[in-house]
């Protein structure tokens, strides 16, 4: 006997709520909507049809492999959205995180206070490009080149941009860090660069862990890159640039070390929406 779609619903919600999977309501929802190309709203306004067969066979499947599997939601729909947009994400690319939208906030809060001036700015690790995209949206004149060292990541990267129409404001290199920047400065240096302590990489969820660990990785004490890029971004800075980047819960003192051993003359920090000290600014220069 066939099932109406709430029905469905409902067994997905009970049956992920069950094997403890969080928020078992809206990836039931996500899912639904993936597979279906239903809206939220339409899954309550129709629920009691019928629901095709092949349609509830592929719902299922994914359901299970969900739960059972621990898969990510965001890799089984194939998209996420950052910051107001949408991105496609596959395996092998790192999922944007809600918390990085504070790092995107603080650089637009930042270019405000430089009245239309033109911004160049320059993006290392930009994985599924969500930052250097969210940035060339809602800034008008920038112009922004953001590097990955994997080409898959960059490939996904440049169709968000096309997506998203920012492909125009950004230039995308392969490049590990700084290693084939061009030779010119920038305004801003922005990143959210691999920041977990390889100790705690065997404890992450089980969902994290189909992420590439080359996005997570940040070496014994977390901030391998993080030291790199405070040593080697002056090079690329103009003489009032500034760096800002996203760093792990427990960091500060530790990055605050780094500024110490560093030529920049002020730091600051930014709590994310959970009061975590989540964003760090370099200011090479005061004023």
């Amino acid at each position: 006997m066939e099932k109406t779609i709430l029905e469905y619903i409902n067994w997905a919600i009970e049956y992920l709520e069950e094997q403890r999977i969080e928020n078992p309501r809206c990836n039931a929802e996500a899912i639904f909507s993936f597979v279906s190309g239903k809206n939220r709203l339409q899954i309550y306004l129709e629920g009691k049809e019928k629901w095709e067969e092949k349609q509830a066979e592929e719902f299922i499947s994914l359901v299970k492999k969900r739960a059972q599997k621990r898969y990510p939601l965001h890799y089984l729909i194939k998209k996420r959205e950052f910051y107001g947009l949408d991105f496609k994400t596959i395996p092998g690319v790192f999922i944007p995180r809600p918390e990085t939208e504070v790092l995107v906030e603080t650089v637009i809060n930042m270019v405000k206070c430089l009245n239309g001036k033109r911004i160049n700015l320059l993006e290392i690790g930009t994985g599924s490009g969500c930052i250097a995209i969210a940035l060339a949206k809602f800034i008008a004149n920038v112009k922004i080149i953001a590097t990955d060292i994997s080409p898959l990541a960059l490939k996904i990267a440049r169709e968000n941009a096309y997506l998203n129409k920012t492909d125009e404001k950004i230039e995308f290199i392969h490049s590990d860090l700084f290693a084939s920047v061009p030779n010119q400065e920038f305004e801003m240096i922005v990143s959210n660069p691999p920041y977990i302590a390889r100790s705690e990489m065997l404890k992450l969820p089980p969902e994290v862990k189909f992420e590439p660990s080359l996005a997570l990785d940040g070496g014994e004490d977390g901030l391998d890159y993080i030291k790199k890029i405070v040593e080697i971004s002056p090079d690329y800075l103009s003489a009032k640039g500034i760096v800002i980047m996203e760093i792990g819960f427990g960091q500060k003192e530790k990055v605050k070390h780094i500024f110490s051993l560093s030529g920049f003359k002020k730091i600051q920090f930014i709590k994310d929406y959970a009061g975590i000290d989540r964003v760090v600014v370099l200011y090479r220069n005061y004023g």
